[in-house]
């Protein structure tokens, strides 16, 4: 996962929690259905859908991601993609 969506998913997880934590601030009930005969139903908020999938993410490793952090500013993070161009560098050398 990208560093910016992780930053971008913490700063919406903290919305959502501020937002749901606001008295008040639930969406509003849908009006009653009138001469309806059948199965019950429900409805779910989008701020509940958001929750049920922020939860199913997984958790932040703070920790490892300052580490990657440093890594990328220090330019000392390698990555499959630069190990391959430095290969291939190394072999164009020798021909």
């Amino acid at each position: 996962m990208p560093m910016s969506a992780i930053s971008s998913t913490t700063r919406l997880a903290a919305l959502v929690m501020r937002t749901i934590r606001r008295p008040g601030r639930h969406a509003p009930a849908p009006p009653p259905v009138v001469g309806s005969q059948g199965a019950d139903e429900i409805e779910i908020s989008d701020s509940a859908r958001l929750m049920n999938r922020l939860r199913d993410m997984p958790e932040v490793r703070q920790e490892q991601v300052q580490r990657l952090r440093s890594e990328i500013a220090a330019g000392a993070y390698e990555t499959e993609a630069k190990l391959d161009a430095a290969l291939e560098a190394l072999l164009a050398d020798q021909v």
